[in-house]
């Protein structure tokens, strides 16, 4: 018996081996083979782009997880041109004439349909405005346009006007100490104070603790975590297996994100605030599923990407001492008092409002491309045709700084945007930060008022430089949005 369940043993591992010898060829093969077709007969195989990319996403997601994929795009556009294959399904754009071909609806040619695989992922049961199907989007954007109008910017100007002057009330304590305040934080803080107070009724208090407190501590810790997210997001077979396996703290702390949403919205609708907010200037229809998917979404979409434009400005200012004396001078000739900062004087002010156009071209707040997918029968972009299913986008990033679109692309120049000759050639329809068509930001008009308020006061009311050098503060790494350092800075009361 030893000796025959010897023989047998030997004879099974003799077979195990054998068996993964062909496993081991057999997987060989299918890499052999996904590898040729990627280089000669895939549809895609003639546009340029890494070897690798060709056959395999791993390149694409190696930089994306190191934060260093806003940087990448740039080096391949810069290598292989305005159209780049960086995954085996996708492609990126960096002309500015590309815009209009990817994300406009235009008549006689189907629409690219938004590619929600990059989006974060949600726990609620009904999806915000940004996720939802056309048909869903088309009637809750109706629904919702009115509270963004300049109608109803007008009615909550105080509110706007009320958070800035408690902005500038926090950079004076600071000042009357001779202490340096950073001036990330200071934005953040406004910035969802502002649209808390819009969006739920309620003050997060940021300002008056000088800190980040609940949801939005979290939120900020969690930014890093977005790679992760759209990675998870991208695999539908990853993201059923990982539900079946979260951990109950993770699945808790994702419960409780979303329900401090739900419950604020409630606690609004029972309230009848006197001061105009975003629900009740929204026409009637929205479930209160879409009111609690939506209010969440404002938070995120409208409060860290302002913070991040403000704060990338006031850099990029205090790198380029004479357009910080220019902007200066403007903004304090312009009024005789801080009270005299309104909405309609501050949209006046031409260099105010190319500065503002020039930091979203330098140090765009998502610098990342929002990909479209491809209808069935495919698509034709700059003169190209491309096959059904292929994600599609034109790279902030990379379309911002690409000679093709502008003129010194790494230089902060806002006289490009006020009819300089030297930058006569700059295609100023290339930066699109707010994204065009159907899909584009449904908040844009209140982003431009709230950036002008806060800077056009913050700069009326102080002399600021930096604490302490950092040149390379702008050196930043990016997972969807950037990863912002301190900006600390030393302010003083205008004489």
């Amino acid at each position: 018996m030893g000796f025959l369940h010897q023989v047998i043993l030997e004879q099974w591992q003799v077979s195990r081996i054998s068996l993964l010898g062909w496993l081991g060829l057999l997987a060989g093969c299918c890499c052999a083979a996904a590898v040729v077709y990627a280089l000669c007969f895939d549809p895609l195989r003639d546009f340029p782009g890494p070897v690798s990319a060709k056959f395999s996403r791993l390149p694409y997601w190696f930089m994306v997880f190191r934060g260093l994929e806003v940087k990448w795009m740039q080096r391949l556009h810069q290598k292989y041109g305005p159209v780049v294959r960086f995954a085996p399904t996708e492609l990126s754009f960096c002309d500015g004439h590309a815009w209009r071909e990817i994300y406009l609806r235009e008549k006689g040619r189907e629409e690219n349909i938004k590619d929600t695989r990059i989006s974060p992922l949600y726990s609620g049961s009904v999806p915000p405005i940004g996720l939802t199907s056309d048909e869903d989007h088309a009637r809750v954007r109706r629904l919702l346009a009115p509270a963004f109008s300049e109608r109803a910017l007008k009615l909550q100007e105080p509110l706007f006007q009320h958070y800035a002057d408690t902005m500038l009330a926090k950079i004076a304590e600071s000042a009357a100490v001779n202490e340096g305040v950073d001036m990330v934080k200071m934005f953040n803080y406004t910035t969802f104070d502002i649209m808390a107070q819009l969006v739920f009724g309620e003050n997060l208090g940021l300002l008056d603790k000088q800190e980040y407190t609940g949801w939005v501590k979290s939120f900020i810790e969690m930014l890093p975590l977005f790679p992760l997210l759209q990675f998870i997001n991208h695999y539908p077979w990853l993201k059923r297996a990982l539900e079946r396996v979260k951990p109950k703290s993770v699945e808790k702390r994702e419960r409780s994100f979303f329900e401090y949403s739900v419950q604020a919205v409630d606690r609004r609708m029972k309230a009848n605030p006197e001061q105009p907010d975003v629900w009740s200037l929204v026409l009637e229809g929205l479930s209160i599923e879409e009111m609690h998917a939506n209010a969440m979404f404002f938070m995120i979409a409208g409060s860290e990407t302002t913070a991040t434009l403000l704060s990338g400005l006031t850099y990029l200012l205090l790198q380029n001492p004479d357009k910080l004396l220019r902007l200066t001078s403007e903004v304090r000739r312009a009024f005789d008092t801080r009270e005299d900062i309104t909405i309609e004087r501050l949209a006046t002010l031409d260099y105010l409002n190319a500065c503002i156009s020039e930091a979203l071209r330098c140090y765009p707040p998502l610098p990342i491309g929002l990909p479209r997918l491809t209808p069935a029968g495919g698509n034709t972009v700059m003169g190209r045709y491309i096959p059904g299913n292929v994600a599609i986008s034109v790279h902030h990033g990379a379309t911002y700084t690409s000679e093709i679109n502008f003129k010194d692309p790494h230089k902060f120049v806002p006289e490009r945007w006020l009819g300089d000759p030297e930058y006569s050639t700059d295609n100023h329809y290339a930066l699109q930060p707010f994204i065009l068509g159907p899909r584009n930001c449904l908040g844009q008009a209140m982003a431009h008022f709230e950036m002008r308020l806060l800077f056009a006061k913050f700069i009326y009311s102080f002399d600021f430089e930096l604490a302490t050098p950092c040149e390379d503060w702008m050196d930043q790494r990016a997972f969807v949005v950037w990863q912002k350092k301190p900006l600390i800075c030393k302010t003083t009361l205008r004489s």
